[in-house]
């Protein structure tokens, strides 16, 4: 990071203090890779996209299908 701005900065702290935020962007890949999402167990989330496909039903029974009647019979 480069730290030049120090020595001509003509503005108020504010200033300085946007200035370092904008130099620090994306500094820590790598801890945002392990914290991210999927990195745990996901004991709610890892269930989602399933329950999606049906929009949420739940408590109901599924139908008979048609091929394993014939076959039982």
């Amino acid at each position: 990071m480069n730290f030049t701005f120090f020595l001509n900065l003509d503005g108020s702290i504010m200033e300085l203090y946007f200035v370092i935020l904008s130099n620090l962007d994306n500094w820590s890949v790598k801890a945002i890779r392990r914290k991210t999402t999927g990195s745990g167990r996901m004991r709610y989330l890892r269930h989602v996209p399933r329950r999606f496909k049906t929009n949420f039903r739940e408590g109901t029974e599924a139908a008979p299908r048609k091929k394993a009647a014939v076959a039982s019979a």
